[in-house]
């Protein structure tokens, strides 16, 4: 019988829930252009004890690109977009 993990002191006691939407900044290989990537909370992986890693969170992003990062690296990279206000654009 496997031992158990207990999932105590690792990514699993982050707060996340189906639904929030949350962004990360990340780049476009072929121009260098830096952009925030906003994503959805889809599904969040049940917990489970006997395996040693946390589980996935899967996200999907306004365009469609599909993310599984682990809850310390949605901790670690992204950001709640419900605390981001966005500024009106400035007329040129």
């Amino acid at each position: 019988m496997p031992a158990l993990w207990p999932h105590t002191d690792c990514g699993c006691r982050h707060d996340i829930k189906v639904g929030e939407r949350y962004r990360r900044l990340s780049a476009d290989y072929e121009t260098g252009r830096e952009f925030w990537w906003a994503c959805t909370v889809e599904e969040i992986e049940p917990l489970r004890h006997d395996k040693l890693f946390c589980p996935r969170i899967h996200m999907r992003g306004d365009d469609g690109r599909v993310s599984k990062p682990q809850p310390q690296d949605v901790a670690a990279r992204y950001q709640r977009i419900d605390n981001v206000v966005s500024f009106p654009a400035r007329a040129a």
